[in-house]
Formats: C-alpha cells, sequence, structure tokens
C-alpha cells in the first residue's frame, strides 16, 4: 500500500461497527479448535486402517507368490532343472 492508500483509509468512516469482532474472532478459533480436537481420532483411525490393509495385502501377496512359485505350468519342459528339459537330454543330469 502506498501512503495515500494509507491516507485514504484513515480518513474513511467504516461502514459497519467492529465491536463484536474480537468476539466473533475467538469463537470461530474455538469452533475450528473444537472441529480439530474432533477430526484427530478420525485421521488416526485412516492410518491404523491403511496400515492394515497395506501390511495385509503385503502378507496375502507373499502367501500367494508362494504357493503360485509352486505350481507347475505348462511351460515347465523348458526350464532347465526339468528333467526332459532338451539341456537335460543332451547333456544328462548335472545334479
Amino acid at each position: 500500500m502506498t501512503p495515500i492508500d494509507l491516507d485514504l483509509l484513515r480518513d474513511t468512516t467504516p461502514d459497519r461497527g467492529l465491536e463484536g469482532l474480537e468476539g466473533a474472532v475467538w469463537n470461530r478459533v474455538s469452533a475450528l479448535e473444537a472441529n480439530q480436537r474432533r477430526l484427530t481420532p478420525l485421521a488416526s483411525a485412516q492410518a491404523l486402517l491403511f496400515v492394515v490393509a497395506v501390511g495385509g495385502s503385503a502378507a496375502f501377496g507373499g502367501v500367494s507368490a508362494g504357493r503360485l512359485a509352486a505350481r507347475t505350468s505348462d511351460l515347465g519342459v523348458f526350464s532347465p532343472h526339468a528333467v526332459l528339459a532338451p539341456s537335460s537330454r543332451m547333456l544328462g543330469s548335472l545334479g
């Protein structure tokens, strides 16, 4: 703001009273603090739910990956560890 703006504001009469402004501001601050206190447990519950979901999905994925890895697939004949793999047939069993 320039000095001219400040002079203009000082010379202008307010269009409304400011008597209850401070009380209204403190009431608003109290309402916001009460709202924050009410939402804090909700945020903690959301964080806990997130941790449980991520941990559960990681555990389930680890168990599922182990089961899927144990299954034999149709492409198992191309594995170098398969008994009838072409490499085993030519070189014999190495192990």
